[in-house]
């Protein structure tokens, strides 16, 4: 009971947290990170992880002789049982990123916070609380924080609590949860209820629900998000997000986890009743690709077409590697939906796009001078910043004139945001974890030799390449729907390069 609870709460975290206006509301997020919690306490609670790889160890592995029955082969993890220790090794960097923050947070004395932050430090001085003010008095009664806003950082260090705690879930939950009877259905849906596919499946319902929505309210030249008033991008698609740049993240993340689930279906060739599923499949994702060209987002069309080629190059390597017979199918799957969606975007007309990339140049200006002005802040903080999630508090003394009376929230770079809040201290344990869960999950999905880890895996990486390029133009790891959703597909793509079928490659 307690697997299939867990598995309903993921599916409904996936389609939940994007159509709540990307949670960016109190409301919703605080909603999504309950949801996340309760099922991490649950999976804890109930799962049994010292047999987590030994309950199926049992199974035969599958050699290049053996002749196995693909129609019921599911999925089971390579036996070993340090899988649970090398994914908390990787997520060790992401736990030290949250102890610092948490640093963040403890009141220090005003002495030993102008050592580490004497950006800090003269911010309380201007403020009134002078170090030689004090200098004679006790100086416990003068405790002050590293961050500016001890309410701002605990509400953010609370939200990436959760997305770690995402992480976990995906990477350590079953891989496979036979929800139907197979003596019941036939074995193509059987084989579609296998957990992670199903997980994949749910990414491209998403998906494609908020590309027919978005594509339905532009094409009506509607202002209405769901109960609520558009005021702003009027003339482009954004589903039920309010910026563009958010739902081009969102696409970001389902187009390549659909294809590769998509690729890894027509590489078990099954019966021609999977022929129809198919075939939506393809017809999902054109209007996914649809929907992003006509988000009119320039990082986002550059971000998955970035992501698609670092992947396909690497998808290239390993089939020079393996020498493959069917090694074109994922390659061909993504062309075709490419394609397509640009075909019928031509079809619709293209000008409204164009004159978006004609002002990719003034674009580009102002959005360095955001990013100039931040290094500016962050020159003034270096070492442990001024708090997690309290950008916008520190930066009004570093705004340009030129910007006049907008109010800048974020960066609009993730990293030089990150950079700015946690300083150095704190931004490269947290880089650390990215690079390290790509440089060893793409370690892992090389030595696969089955369509399912090796599909659904390069569907997967392309997805998290294509956000964290978008992140070095935009905030979406600022928006919890899109940073979660990148998370559990991150514990997904893990997972999923560490597992292994029980059906001939």
């Amino acid at each position: 009971m307690a697997p299939r609870i867990i598995l309903i709460g993921m599916i409904g975290l996936i389609i939940g947290a994007p159509i709540a206006i990307g949670a960016v509301h109190i409301v919703s997020y605080s909603v999504m990170e309950l949801l996340i919690f309760c099922l991490l306490l649950l999976h804890l609670w109930t799962t049994d992880f010292g047999c987590l790889d030994a309950k199926m160890s049992a199974a035969p592995r599958p050699t290049l002789n053996s002749k196995l029955n693909t129609q019921n082969s599911t999925p089971f993890p390579i036996p070993s049982s340090s899988y649970l220790r090398r994914t908390l090794l990787l997520m060790l960097p992401l736990f030290l990123f949250l102890l610092f923050c948490l640093f963040q947070m403890v009141p220090l004395p005003l002495t030993l916070l102008q050592k580490l932050s004497p950006g800090a430090a003269a911010l309380y001085a201007r403020l009134g609380l002078s170090l030689t003010q004090h200098s004679t008095l006790n100086s416990q009664h003068f405790l002050m924080p590293l961050t500016l806003s001890l309410s701002t950082t605990s509400a953010a260090l609370i939200k990436w609590f959760a997305y770690a705690s995402v992480f976990f879930l995906a990477a350590t939950f079953p891989p496979h949860l036979p929800l139907l009877d197979c003596s019941s259905v036939n074995s193509t849906l059987y084989t579609l209820h296998s957990t992670l596919s199903l997980l994949f499946v749910a990414l491209f319902v998403i998906g494609f629900a908020e590309a027919i929505y978005g594509l339905y309210v532009y094409l009506n030249q509607s202002d209405q998000l769901l109960w609520f008033r558009k005021k702003y991008y009027l003339d482009c698609v954004t589903g039920t997000y309010v910026n563009r740049n958010h739902f081009a993240g969102l696409m970001e993340l389902c187009i390549p986890a659909s294809v590769g689930l998509l690729a890894s279906r027509i590489s078990l060739r099954r019966s021609t009743d999977s022929v129809l599923y198919l075939y939506f499949l393809v017809f999902g994702l054109v209007i996914m690709v649809l929907a992003l060209i006509f988000s009119m987002s320039r990082m986002g069309q550059f971000s998955l077409i970035t992501g698609a080629v670092l992947v396909g190059a690497l998808y290239m390597m390993a089939l020079m590697k393996r020498r493959g017979r069917r090694g074109g199918t994922l390659l061909v799957a993504l062309l075709l939906v490419l394609c397509l969606g640009g075909l019928w975007g031509v079809w619709k007309g293209l000008g409204p796009v164009e004159d978006r990339w004609s002002a990719i140049a003034s674009s580009y200006e102002d959005r360095s001078v955001v990013w100039q002005s931040t290094l500016k802040l962050f020159h003034n903080f270096p070492l442990v910043g001024t708090g997690l999630g309290t950008y916008e508090l520190a930066y009004p003394p570093y705004k340009p004139d030129k910007l006049g009376a907008t109010i800048m929230d974020h960066a609009h770079n993730d990293y030089l945001e990150f950079l700015s809040e946690a300083g150095l201290a704190g931004l490269i344990p947290w880089l650390a974890f990215l690079l390290l869960f790509l440089f060893c999950t793409i370690r892992a999905w090389f030595r696969r030799r089955n369509t399912f880890s090796i599909f659904l895996g390069a569907g997967g990486l392309a997805a998290v390449f294509a956000l964290l390029v978008h992140s070095l133009a935009d905030f979406n790891l600022q928006i919890p729907a899109n940073a979660m959703l990148l998370f559990l597909v991150m514990g997904l793509t893990w997972r999923i390069a560490n597992t292994s079928t029980a059906q001939r490659a």
